[in-house]
């Protein structure tokens, strides 16, 4: 390739390049659209000498308070209840756990009887087989 043919591909390569651009820029404006995003308005411009721009900071700041309070008003609602359902639920647990190890002694103590009552038969058959050993040996 000669680089006097380079000015003639660059043109339609950058062109190919723009409409690529408009294309991704178009199908982000609908998935915007899609999305329910509304387009950004442009930024008011306000003007600092105008006398009603003290009375908006105001308004704006005595909002701002209004919902700050109502947020940590639920907030704290929330954070006094959390312990109260911590506390009931650790109850619940321990109330299982109590009759899980109730349960697990009286299994443990039945198990315990029915070895022992075991080993008092064995004990027995040993001791009827050394009676029968020492008759033989006499």
């Amino acid at each position: 390739m000669e680089y006097a043919q380079a000015p003639k591909l660059l043109a339609p390569f950058m062109e190919c390049l723009a409409w690529l651009g408009v294309f991704f820029l178009t199908i982000a404006g609908c998935y915007a659209i899609l999305r329910g995003k509304k387009p950004q308005p442009p930024n008011e411009v306000i003007d600092v000498n105008h006398g009603s721009l003290a009375k908006r900071v105001d308004e704006h700041i005595a909002e701002n308070k209004t919902q700050h309070d109502q947020l940590f008003a639920k907030t704290n609602a929330i954070s006094r209840s959390i312990p109260t359902a911590i506390e009931a639920k650790v109850n619940e647990l321990r109330r299982e756990v109590l009759q899980d190890v109730k349960d697990l002694r009286e299994a443990n103590a039945d198990s315990q009887l029915k070895i022992h009552e075991r080993v008092n038969d064995v004990v027995q058959g040993v001791s009827r087989l050394q009676g029968q050993f020492d008759q033989m040996n006499k």
